[in-house]
Order: structure tokens, then C-alpha cells, then sequence
């Protein structure tokens, strides 16, 4: 499909298409014609994306396997001995709430977006366009 600037070529979908992917919040109206609502790319953009993407960070890694060692370790201290089998979940729970203030402070910052409540999240969806691709 040619999508010139994420612009969806006249006839591509029926009206009941149309109106589907505007209910999923995959295309949004644009002036006089559609738009795709996510980014596109080609085999070449996707390559090169996902290599920025590829750095390991030792050293964030370590300190990140630590803090949850520690996290853990915390829990252990005070969690009767019965309630053993349960401590990896509250410690999951808690590095969600540290994930979630880290989070609203990217929101803050207009680093990250907002997601819109009244419409389905369609941040992270993409398409590569061509042959299917091992991702």
C-alpha cells in the first residue's frame, strides 16, 4: 500500500473500514482525507531503528538487578516464612509503582505522551512496509 506522509490513498478502505480504524484509533481525519495514526517504515528505517535500540547497558542492568536483589531481600527481612512463595509478586508490584512514577514524571516533562482516555492506546503500534520481517 502507498501511504505518501502516512496518508491513506482515496478508496484504499470501504466507509465501514474507515470508520472501524477510527474507533481503534489507527487512522485520524486529516483536513479532506485520513491519516495512519502510527509510524511506518521501510525495511531500511526499521533496521536502522531498531539498531539504536540494540546498546546493552551494562551498567544500568547491574544497578537495576541490584535494586530489585535489594528490593527483595527487604521483603524477605519482614515476610513470615508461610508467605515466602508470594514475595517475588509483591516485589514485582513494587517496581511497578516506581515504573508508573517514573512514568507520570516523563508526562510532566512532555517527554511522553499522555494517553487519551476517551480513545484505545495505539502508541506502539507500527508497520514495516514490504515482506514480513523477523522482529
Amino acid at each position: 500500500m502507498q501511504a505518501e506522509n502516512g496518508s491513506i490513498p482515496c478508496g484504499t478502505f470501504s466507509e465501514d473500514e474507515l470508520v472501524n480504524l477510527l474507533k481503534a484509533n489507527l487512522i485520524i481525519k486529516s483536513s479532506d482525507n485520513y491519516k495512519f495514526n502510527f509510524a511506518m517504515f521501510t525495511q531500511e528505517q526499521f533496521k536502522s531503528f531498531k539498531e539504536i535500540f540494540a546498546e546493552n547497558n551494562t551498567n544500568l542492568e547491574k544497578m537495576l538487578a541490584e535494586l530489585i536483589t535489594d528490593i527483595h531481600k527487604s521483603f524477605k527481612a519482614f515476610v513470615p516464612k508461610r508467605l515466602d512463595s508470594q514475595i517475588n509478586q509483591w516485589v514485582s508490584c513494587y517496581m511497578h509503582k516506581i515504573i508508573s512514577f517514573v512514568a507520570e514524571e516523563l508526562i510532566n516533562r512532555g517527554v511522553l505522551e499522555k494517553p487519551d482516555e476517551e480513545k484505545p492506546l495505539a502508541n506502539g503500534v507500527f508497520s514495516i512496509l514490504g515482506e514480513c520481517v523477523d522482529v
